[in-house]
Parts: structure tokens; C-alpha cells; sequence
């Protein structure tokens, strides 16, 4: 038996509009950390189901658990999307948050690139349905995120760096 503490989870949010680069900036974090000690959830997908409620209770169960088996280190999860844009009830949930920030007319370019290619546009429908909030809910992530990255160079990201950041950033200490 182990008289080692189970591991801290450290939940971080990526967000940006639709377009930005959410899944490509969490695949790179996924790559740096280590697959063993990271977990991406698509917070898009919950919000397509219209059940961002069932994510809530997910990051919940997952921040009060103990993670029996897991490695000695810590544990970092990634939720990624849009929607985290969109509700306050996800971003009370975050220790750091992330935002990419890309003009619109770049992202308005990636989203009809998206549909030429065959791209399910059902989640791009549902954000618009909300209307003109979801410009107001962008600026206040923005403004509440720890960390901001320009999404036109996520390419030339070094990931080391970034997870540097989002160590310091965090409110629960470093991080492994």
C-alpha cells in the first residue's frame, strides 16, 4: 500500500471561437505532457448534445475523485472548445484558462474552408442561434483568461513554453 498522496488534478480550458484552434493547441499539450497523465474532453461535443450539464457534473466527479492507478504525478485535463466561451458554469470549474484569439475574418475563412470540405457545421449552427451574446461571452473569457496566444501562430508554438505558462499559471501550485 502507497503513502503517496493520489494525484492533483488540474483542469484547464482552451477557448476560442469556432475556428481557432482549440483541438490543434490541446493535441500539441496532449503531445508534450505525456497521453498517460493527460485527458482531452471536446467540451463542443456535451453542447451539440445540448448537455453541458452532464459535463459540469464530469469535471466534478473528476476534481473530488481520487485517481486510483494513475501515475504518481499529476493529472491534467484538457477541455477544448468553443463552448467554453458560452457558460459561466464551465469556467468556474477551470484552474487556468486559455484563450486563442484569431481575427474574424480568418476564422470566417477556416469556417467556410470547413464546409467545403464536409465539416459537420451542426455546432457552428448552435452558436449562432445564440445570437450576438456570444460576442459579449468572447470578450469576457478573454478578459478573465490567464493566458492569451495569438491563434495565427499556433504553428510555431513551443509547447514546453506554454506548459511553463500554464504551470506558473495555475492556482493549485506547479505542476509535474
Amino acid at each position: 500500500m502507497s503513502d503517496s498522496p493520489p494525484p492533483r488534478v488540474t483542469i484547464v480550458g482552451i477557448g476560442g471561437a469556432l475556428g481557432s484552434g482549440t483541438s490543434t493547441l490541446a493535441g500539441l499539450l496532449r503531445e508534450h505532457v505525456g497521453p498517460e497523465r493527460c485527458v482531452v474532453i471536446d467540451a463542443d461535443d456535451y453542447f451539440v448534445r445540448e448537455d453541458v450539464h452532464s459535463l459540469v457534473h464530469r469535471l466534478r466527479e473528476i476534481r473530488s475523485s481520487s485517481v486510483s492507478g494513475a501515475a504518481p504525478s499529476d493529472i491534467l485535463v484538457l477541455v477544448q472548445g468553443s463552448v467554453l466561451l458560452a457558460t459561466s458554469l464551465l469556467q468556474g470549474l477551470l484552474d487556468v484558462k486559455v484563450f486563442i484569439d484569431v481575427p474574424s475574418g480568418v476564422l470566417a475563412a477556416r469556417m467556410e474552408r470547413g464546409e467545403r470540405e464536409g465539416h459537420d457545421s451542426k455546432l457552428r449552427r448552435s452558436v449562432q442561434s445564440m445570437g450576438s451574446d456570444i460576442q459579449g461571452d468572447t470578450d469576457r473569457y478573454a478578459r478573465s483568461a490567464d493566458i492569451i496566444l495569438d491563434g495565427l501562430s499556433l504553428s510555431a508554438l513551443d509547447s514546453k513554453v506554454l506548459w511553463g505558462a500554464i504551470r506558473a499559471a495555475s492556482s493549485r501550485g506547479p505542476l509535474g
